[in-house]
């Protein structure tokens, strides 16, 4: 059995105190990384780093708001000030709104998905871009989805955003290649965590659509998504870039 060995790197995870974001910060220090556990829910990432000190790894928490680049640049500022030179960004933080009509979409409704969505991970990347360069060594790993794909009734904000991500992880993939920096978009499929909840509470026969969906006959669980990340930020992982993989137990097969 391969186990993967991250001992030594600086990996900075937004999006970290829910879901899958947060199950990769953990994980990615089970293999090894000291992590900076970042959100705009500081509770809830300090309570993460204490878990994960608990559990014998080591993690600091950061607030960010991924949506305005100061705040940003502060989150990269103070990660590399604490822990060094970052090895390892992952882009997890993301929203949605509740499901309707896409007539319905209130302008500020779209600016907001997008303002975290995307623009969060363009500010992310940013930031930390040209340490990456210097260093001539890095793994990006942007959250993307399989809704970037493929389309979700009512979810148009959500959709055209992750597919926006996809294409933007491209980009940079290309530009980043000379530097030995590797870009990736991971595409979780449905996975059980509380965003899934929200749209589907109340609704079993859209829970009940959306897993008949599924071949493998269940929805992913966070740590299956973290299993990924772990793998798409170690070596093994090392001629991998510009590429949008599922993870999706076989919702979209290409």
């Amino acid at each position: 059995m391969i186990r993967i060995d991250l001992g030594g790197r600086i990996a900075l995870v937004t999006g970290a105190a829910n879901g899958i974001g947060r199950a990769a910060a953990a994980t990615l220090a089970q293999c090894g990384a000291v992590v900076a556990c970042a959100d705009i829910d500081l509770a809830g990432v300090e309570e993460l780093a204490a878990a994960i000190g608990r559990d014998g790894g080591s993690a600091v928490a950061l607030r960010v708001d991924v949506s305005d680049y100061a705040s940003v640049e502060a989150m990269a500022g103070a990660t590399v000030g604490a822990l060094g030179p970052i090895d390892v960004l992952v882009n997890s933080a993301a929203i949605l709104i509740p499901p309707k009509p896409f007539h319905t979409i209130s302008a500020e409704e779209w600016d907001k998905v997008y303002a975290v969505d995307v623009r969060g991970i363009f500010f992310c990347c940013k930031a930390v871009a040209a340490q990456m360069i210097r260093q001539r060594h890095g793994k990006i790993v942007n959250l993307g989805s399989v809704g970037g794909k493929i389309p979700r009734l009512n979810m148009a904000a959500y959709c055209s955003a992750k597919a926006a991500v996809i294409h933007l992880t491209k980009v940079m993939a290309l530009e980043l290649a000379p530097y030995n920096i590797n870009v990736i978009a991971h595409c979780p499929g449905t996975t059980e965590t509380g965003m899934v909840q929200t749209i589907t509470e109340g609704d079993p026969a859209q829970r009940a659509r959306w897993l008949s969906g599924v071949p493998l006959g269940r929805f992913a669980t966070p740590q299956d998504q973290a299993n990924f990340v772990a793998f798409l930020a170690s070596d093994l992982a090392g001629h991998i870039t510009g590429q949008a993989m599922n993870v999706d137990g076989g919702q979209v097969m290409w």
